[in-house]
Formats: C-alpha cells, structure tokens, sequence
C-alpha cells in the first residue's frame, strides 16, 4: 500500500472511531516518520508507549527529528514531551535523578494543559503509580506580577514541593532568598527565575543566566509546578505520621532518600498516568506483542525488590513502606487502556490478531542497510564512490535523498566529500521539514541513528552513522595520576614518607591534639632520623609533599637541624640549571632546524575527520587545527596538549598520526603504564582498520620472540604506528622513517626515560599529552619554548553527576549497580 494512501486511510479510521486500528509492516525509524505524519494532521493528545525505556528514548529522539522538536525555540510550541521510567527503583532506598523526576512531572503538566501534546513513555514507566492527579492540580501555583501574597507561605510551599534551598540557585529545584529577592529555578522554564518583592507586593518576573547571575528578559506570569512527585505539605504530612512507619527523618517533616516508595503513606490513593491522559486522547502502542512479557518481567521484578528491601529493613530495625499497591496490575492496565481509541503499530503480525479492530498493512519498509561498502586502493586510501554513486542514482529519479549528520561541521564534511566525487547537494537544512519530499540530495542536521528506503514515497534516509559506522560508547577516561601535595589530613596514613620544605625527608606519625595558647588544636606529627620530632599545625599541611622516588630503595631519614637536605636541595638547584641550559640548546637546534612538512589535510583526511563517533568541542577543533598547522610547517613540532580526562586529547593524536602516516611516515606513542598501552593500542587499532594502516603493540606482555618480530617489522617500514612503554626507549628499538613521536603523560616518566627523549626532539615531530603537566612542563609552555593547547570545554550532553552519601551497605550498593547496568552504563567499584 502507497504510504499517502495508508495515510489517509488511518485517518479515516480514526476519524470514523474506530477503537482499535492496527498497522503492519512499519518498523523502526519509517515508523517514527509515518507517527509524525500523523501528528502533523491530527491535532489531538497522544500517547505513545513502548516496551521499554530503551526504546521510548529511541522513538523519542525519532519523533524529535522528523516533527523538526529539536529547532523550536518557544516552549509553548513543543508537542512532544518525554514522561521516562525511574532511573533506579524506589525500592533501593534511593530517589531517582532529580532531571528524570522534573522530565515526568513536565509531562504531567502538559497533559493537562496542553490539548496537543504527544507524550513518549515505557511500560515500566506507566503501571508504576504517581501522585493524584487532584493532588498535581493543587499543588500548580500561578504567580502574576503586582500580585500582593505572604512571601514566607511562597517558601513553604517551594519546601514542601522538593525545590532545595541554596546561597546560588544553578539547577532545577533551587532556590535562594535574598533580602527582597526569591530566585528559583522551576520545571518548564529554560532558565531560573527572579522575583523580587516590595513589601508583600510581586514586583517584578525575571529570567536569569545561572552563570553570570545577569537578567535577561522580564515575564507577567509564572507557573511554579512541583519537583518531587511526593509533597509534604502539613496535610500530607499529616497522614503518613498517621499510618506510622516512616523513617526518622520524614517523620520530622524532611525529604529522605528513596522517598517515592512512600507513595502510599502520603497519598490516600495514589493515581496513574492515564488519570492524566485526557478522555479523547489516542495511545498508541509500539510492538504490542512484546508487551505481556514485558509486564510479567516488570512484576516479577517489582517483587523482588520489595521482598529484598523487607528482608534488608527487618535486619537493620529499620521501617520500611507499604508498597504492595504501587505497580498496576495488568488486568487494571488492560482496562486503563480500553477506555481509550488505539492504535498498533508493528513490524510483525504476531500479537495483530483483532475481533473488531481496522487492520492497515503495507509492504515491510525496513532500513536502508546501507553500511557503506569501503572501497579500499592502498594504505590509508579509502574510495566513498560506492555512497556517491548510489545517491546520484536515487537523486537522477527524483527521489528526496537525505542523509542525516549530527552536526552542521559533520554536514560540511560530508558535503565537501561528495563534491570531491562530483556529487553536489542541494541544501543543509537544520530542520527536516525544509527538505522532505524536495527531490534531490540533501543534508539535514539531527540525532538519528537509523534511516529508511521508502520508495513508493520517492524518500531515502541515510544518516552518518550508516556512512562511517555506528557511534560507539566513549571510552572510560584513564584515572589522573595523584598529585603531590594533599588535599586533606584524610588522605594522610601513619608510616607515609613524606617531604617537608624546609626539613626534608620524614615519616608521618598521626594526628594528635595540643593545647597551644590556651586553646586545643590538631597537629600533624612528622618522625625524623635520631628520634627527632616536628609538629606542625594541621592547617599547613600545604607545606608537605608525597615523597616520590625513582627506585624500590628506601631513602634515609634526614635531621632536624642537619645539613644533608640543604645539600640535596643545592644539588637539585644545580641539576635544574643544567637541564635548563641543554633544554635551550635544544630549542635554540629546533627553531632553525627545517623538520618535515607534511602535506595540508585533503580529502581522506576529512573523512577520517568525519568517522569521528563524537562530536569535537570548540577547544578539540582549536587544538587539531594547531596541531595540523604545526605539522604542516617547516619548523619541528613540540607541541604539548593539556585537557582533563575523557575531553578529547586521544582524538587530537589520532588525527595527528593520521595524517603521518598518509604521509609516508612512522608514528610512535610513548605511555608511562601497560593498561594505558593496552587501551591506545585498542582505540587506534578501530580507527585506523578501514585504512590498512597496521598498528602494533610493544611491551612486556610480549614474549621475547614477539618483541623481535615486532622490532624487526618496524625496522622495515612495515609497522606504521608503535604504542608501547619505556620499552620503546631501549637501544634495539630503530625506524625505518619515524615521523611524529606522541607522549602521553610525560610528567610520569622518570629522569632517564626523558634523557632518552632528548635525541627524538631535535629530528621528530613532538605531540605531548596530559592532564596534570609538571611545574617545569607548564613553565615551558606559558613562555613560548613549547607551544600549548588547552582543552577545557567538557563533551557536549554529558549528564551532571549525582552524590549519595550513605552508611556502607552492601544491598544499596548492589541496588544501585544493577540499576546503572538496567541503564545500559557502566560501573565502577
């Protein structure tokens, strides 16, 4: 069936009221396409369940880029809304993420008051139960300017809705009082919130940047809704002491952890989010076949929970809620849903079996499958004519032809690289809507991982991801090596070697109490040779280092008062002048030393760019460029990468090697540990497969035998690139052309490690990696001996972080992992 025509047909449907309508054969993203089409012509509220949350997420972003969501500006325009399933159960004892929490109570404010909204949402999301509904209208308050109320009832009513009192409001749910000013920052506002007071009079509505603190525009009215799904205002309160049971904390009126298992103490009956869905709404259910073994594991497991948190409560003399009624079973979600017009959609015919239902099929449209067929014509040289001609091909019959990138840098790419094989597009749009249906090729910005052939509609979806292969999860950033100085007398243990200013070498003896003046204060105690003992006051623990040797030998303790640490000091004094003095040289040969310049970046090297899985921040973009550019000049590179951990700087050094090895070069990567080797060797290896560019490993995991394959191979010019330990420093090691030497973390190699360097930075280029440069490394940078590039910007969408202090308790920390690895992330313990 013609797609306008099953269109048109669902409609009908629809509109002649029927109660359940089914579709067959849509699938994935030509499904989320078809939905937006819907939506477009029916105007009505909607909502859209599917099995998991896994797959809400996925439909969710879909819809976003086919109904153009991501470009609209004005909140009062959005129709499409996320109400997600908790991040980790109640029943952990521990509350969800306050952004999961402020996402579903925007959802229920829009599905009462938004007559057009299209709500995404999971099984496991909808038969868990939620505040009442009468209780959600309650709680909604609409602030005007020029209206005259008590202020003080204004923070009750922020403390008894979760918002969180702090000196500076900076993210949802905060709110600070100062003098005559209220600042908060509600749900369903883009930014916090000023109000300011004169007397009981509203005065004034501002909306604030939570950085600068500036105001930016003035507002007549405000919603305020609720950022915790259990309120406690004096009423509810009151109930839950009734029933008895609660925690220490929640009896004394405070929010607790994991407060959301409660319901029951604080609601007489709690409601669900159909009682939110209005009467002449349509759901929509995605893969209903799947659905009756998804509630049976959803119950399954909602018991589990509360038979494990019973059973850890009994043990610890602890209260724990009444519960059993929180999940909808699924005779009551069956009847739930039959009170409203369905509609199913699938891609199989199981579970499609209806009495009176109105059945649409059409033939299966499935995903383009189009992983580019890599077309392989020497090191490093890989022809996209395949995607090129292929496009052409479609474009030359009229089809709409889109191909999808995430970012309108990727877009240029991308266009760049297929006008290099004579392909041109059309246009690169930031909405969907300014190319569908347009024959031609095209290039629209957004997140789909998943395009579509469709060609009874002339309309072929391709998007990045199906070019250069699919995003993979960003790998887990290296732990920062420790600093030398303490933080805090906690990270301090009796016996630790340690090194004072003015005193040297001793051994920390503990913490102890003196009474000094009159008045009692911590001392740290440090043991030196000849039972002498130093106390120094705890506040000054900045005086003290963490001894750091080059070898397994102990050193000996110095005196108080002797003359062996002012000796050690004038001997490290003249070992720096003298390092000073050869590091001058050694520029002084770089500066008017004429290295190898390597070609500018072509083609190959902007699909290499283009296969990236993630998207550069401003300062990767910054640093590459300099990077390029210093390769691309006459003058030896030595250029030193500073950024923190997981922003970017491995990208930069791939990019980097890239380029030399096109270039007919060796490349070299320096790392201080094993594991580290292990992880670039696998991260390189990925990147540089497509190309025939052949990476090895060198370290001490390798047999001997191995090694001297490995040495004789890159003596050959058959290695291209070489990752390894101080092993790469040995005498055996030679190259055949090395071109580009890469270090990472510098600082953490020793005194001869880096004496071995000295010959590599007068003949090679010189890419240095770190997160914590040395003090003698920062000073070379900051005075222009070796040039810098800061990485400071953090990836884009990286979730704020989330702190739970709690006692040790095995079962919270098993609840919490399994909920992380529910999540599809990772862990770390």
């Amino acid at each position: 069936m013609q797609a306008l025509k099953l269109l048109e047909q669902l409609n009908k449907a629809i509109e002649q009221g029927y109660r359940l309508v089914t579709i067959k054969g849509l699938d994935d993203a030509a499904r989320s396409f078809f939905l937006s089409r819907f939506f477009e012509k029916h105007k009505r509220p909607c909502l859209v369940l599917t099995p998991d949350q896994k797959e809400a997420l996925r439909l969710l972003n879909q819809l976003r880029f086919f109904m153009s969501e991501d470009t609209v500006d004005n909140y009062s325009e959005k129709r499409l809304f996320h109400f997600p399933s908790y991040d980790i159960s109640p029943l952990s004892g521990l509350s969800p993420h306050q952004e999961v929490i402020t996402s579903r109570l925007e959802a229920l404010y829009q599905l009462v008051s938004n007559p057009r909204v299209v709500a995404v949402s999971s099984l496991d999301a909808v038969t868990y139960r939620i505040m009442p509904k009468p209780d959600f209208l309650k709680s909604l308050e609409l602030l005007e300017v020029g209206e005259e109320f008590e202020r003080n009832e204004l923070v009750d009513y922020l403390e008894s809705s979760g918002y969180s009192r702090s000196s500076l409001v900076e993210e949802r749910g905060d709110y600070a009082v100062r003098g005559s000013i209220l600042d908060v920052f509600p749900p369903l506002h883009p930014y916090p919130v000023r109000l300011e007071f004169w007397a009981d009079t509203l005065e004034s509505i501002r909306y604030f940047d939570p950085v600068s603190q500036r105001s930016l525009s003035t507002l007549r009215e405000l919603v305020l809704i609720p950022c915790c799904e259990v309120i406690t205002t004096a009423r509810h309160l009151k109930r839950a002491r009734s029933m008895g049971r609660l925690p220490r904390y929640g009896a004394e009126g405070s929010r607790f952890p994991g407060i959301e298992a409660w319901l029951n103490h604080f609601y007489q009956n709690p409601g669900t989010l159909f009682d939110y869905v209005p009467a002449d709404s349509l759901v929509v259910f995605i893969e209903p076949h799947r659905f009756a073994s998804h509630l049976e594991t959803t119950k399954k497991r909602f018991e589990d929970d509360i038979a494990r948190y019973h059973k850890e409560a009994s043990r610890k003399g602890i209260p724990f809620p009444e519960a059993h009624g929180l999940l909808v079973p699924a005779k009551e979600f069956d009847s739930l849903c039959s009170k409203h017009q369905r509609l199913h959609i699938g891609s199989l015919d199981a579970g499609h079996q209806t009495v009176s239902g109105f059945v649409l099929s059409t033939q299966p449209v499935r995903p383009v499958d189009y992983q580019l067929d890599l077309v392989v014509e020497g090191k490093g040289r890989i022809s996209m004519a395949p995607l090129a001609c292929q496009v052409s091909q479609w474009a030359a019959s009229g089809a709409c032809v889109v191909l999808v990138t995430r970012t309108e840098r990727q877009a240029q790419r991308l266009t760049q690289i297929l006008h290099n094989y004579g392909v041109e597009v059309e246009q690169v749009a930031r909405s969907w809507k300014q190319v569908v249906f347009r024959s031609g090729i095209f290039i629209c910005t957004g997140r789909l991982t998943r395009g579509f052939a469709w060609p009874e509609m002339s309309l072929f979806v391709i998007t990045e991801d199906e070019i250069f292969g699919p995003k993979r999860p960003a790998p887990k950033a290296k732990e920062a090596p420790s600093a030398l100085r303490w933080s805090s007398i906690s990270q301090l243990k009796e016996g630790d070697l340690i090194v004072h200013e003015d005193h040297g070498i001793g051994r920390y003896g503990g913490l102890f109490k003196m009474q000094v003046g009159g008045k009692e204060s911590d001392f740290l105690l440090i043991n030196y040779a000849e039972n002498d003992k130093l106390y120094i006051p705890a506040h000054r623990i900045s005086i003290l280092q963490r001894y750091v040797g080059t070898d397994d030998k102990l050193p000996k303790l110095d005196r108080l008062g002797g003359r062996s640490w002012n000796v050690a000091k004038q001997r490290a004094k003249r070992s720096i002048r003298e390092i000073a003095k050869q590091l001058v040289d050694l520029y002084a040969i770089r500066m008017h030393k004429k290295g190898f310049a390597f070609s500018p970046p072509d083609t190959l090297f902007k699909e290499f760019e283009a296969a990236f899985e993630h998207e550069e921040t401003p300062d990767q973009i910054k640093a590459i460029e300099d990077v390029i550019r210093d390769m691309t000049s006459e003058r030896p590179m030595d250029r030193l990468i500073c950024g923190d951990v997981g922003f970017g700087k491995t990208e930069v050094a791939l990019r980097a090697a890239f380029k030399a090895v096109c270039d007919g070069k060796q490349v070299a990567m320096l790392v201080p540990t094993t594991v580290l080797a292990e992880q670039h060797y696998d991260t390189f290896s990925k990147r540089m497969k497509p190309y025939r560019i052949r990476v090895a490993i060198l370290s001490r995991f390798k047999s001997r035998k191995e090694q001297a394959q490995i040495l004789a191979a890159l003596r050959s010019g058959q290695i291209d690139i070489i990752i390894g330990t101080h092993r790469l420093l040995q005498k055996d090691v030679s190259f055949s052309n090395l071109g580009l030497l890469i270090i990472d973390e510098e600082q953490r190699f020793g005194v001869k490690q880096k004496e071995a360097l000295k010959k590599y930075r007068a003949l090679v280029d010189v890419l240095a990696l770190t997160a914590t440069p040395i003090p003698r490394t920062l000073q070379l940078s900051m005075t222009g001996l070796r040039d810098l590039s800061i990485i400071e910007t953090p990836p884009e969408d990286r979730v704020s972080i989330q702190t739970t202090v709690s006692a040790y308790d095995e079962d919270l920390i098993l609840r919490a992992i399994q909920a992380e690895l529910d999540r599809g992330g990772q862990v770390f313990y």
